[in-house]
């Protein structure tokens, strides 16, 4: 072999070993470069996860500091009634910058409760100082009519004066009833709601005859904690305005479940607008305050104050054969 040839080979052998190298070299960056990436995109999932739990962290001291006693507040606010205008929001455990706010809405709480007992002491009195004039003068109506019974003119003016009276009396009677459930149940005790439905049906059945509406009954044994003077006068008055409200030939269904009562009658159509406001004192179907047979308004205002009395729900709505479908939902025994 010459020298040439020789050389030629050495210089080949070189180049191999230097593309070698050259290789080895790109292999080791492109690790490196590998591992670079893989160790930022750790780098960012830990950041997340750690972003993760300082949400969370701070979360839960933000309910714990500041949300917590917003609840408390909104619970008892939400909760207080015409029943419980006693109750209070409670400042432990509030930071400082709501303690201002609780003391401010117990306050508010306070003119609530005054002003509300105000008005029902107002009432109450009122009502009661009314029932003595309201019996002389039915008394003195009724002497006439006896001592003028050959007078047709006095005769028919002391009917009228008698059916003005008895709305008075009814209207009185009403506004205390109302004034006492306002108050709240004081001491409850079990009460057979389908014996006491049974017995508001028995009631009425004249009154349904002269009408001449059916009376319905479906009634399941049912126990509610309660007062049973309140409990009757809830069902009466729904008896009463379902045969009063109604159309002849009609029929009124008492339906008494382990969940509530329910009274549904057929009669004049009415709007689902109109429902609401019937509950209101003072509020009837047709708007004319000039009719003494109408009654006083406040029949179903006070059934909607002893049902909140007794913690209990009202759900009305228009029935589909006219009338009004009323569900009264009260805590079982």
């Amino acid at each position: 072999m010459s020298l040439g040839g020789w050389l030629g080979d050495r210089f080949a052998d070189l180049r191999w070993w230097w593309d070698g190298w050259d290789r080895w070299d790109e292999s080791l960056m492109n690790r490196r470069a590998f591992w670079a990436v893989l160790g930022t995109v750790g780098l960012v999932i830990a950041l997340l996860i750690a972003l993760v739990v300082l949400h969370q962290l701070i979360r839960t001291v933000v309910n714990e500091v500041v949300l917590r006693p917003l609840k408390t507040m909104q619970s008892v606010l939400r909760s207080t009634g015409p029943q419980n205008l006693g109750q209070r929001v409670p400042t432990a455990g509030a930071p400082d910058q709501l303690t201002d706010l609780t003391l401010t809405i117990n306050d508010m709480l306070d003119r609530v409760a005054l002003s509300y007992e105000g008005q029902r002491r107002f009432a109450a009195n009122a009502s009661h100082e009314l029932r003595t004039p309201l019996a002389v003068q039915r008394a003195l109506v009724e002497v006439t009519m006896v001592t003028e019974e050959d007078n047709p003119a006095v005769d028919r003016l002391g009917r009228e004066l008698l059916l003005v009276n008895e709305s008075s009396e009814a209207l009185i009677e009403g506004l205390l009833v109302l004034a006492e459930s306002d108050r709240g149940v004081s001491g409850a005790i079990p009460v057979r709601m389908d014996e006491l439905a049974d017995s508001v049906l028995d009631r009425y059945t004249d009154l349904a005859a002269r009408h001449e509406v059916s009376l319905r009954r479906a009634l399941q044994e049912s126990i509610v904690p309660g007062d049973p003077l309140l409990l009757e006068r809830m069902l009466g008055n729904l008896v009463h305005n379902a045969i009063k409200y109604n159309r002849t030939g009609g029929w009124v269904e008492v339906a008494v479940t382990s969940n509530g009562v329910t009274v549904h009658n057929t009669g004049r159509e009415i709007l689902a607008h109109q429902v609401a406001p019937l509950f209101e004192p003072f509020r009837r179907l047709v708007a004319d305050r000039t009719s003494q047979r109408e009654g006083a308004g406040l029949g179903l205002s006070i059934v909607r104050s002893i049902t909140a009395a007794h913690h209990g729900t009202v759900d009305a709505r228009p029935g589909q054969d006219g009338g009004l479908h009323v569900e009264i939902g009260l805590p079982a025994s």
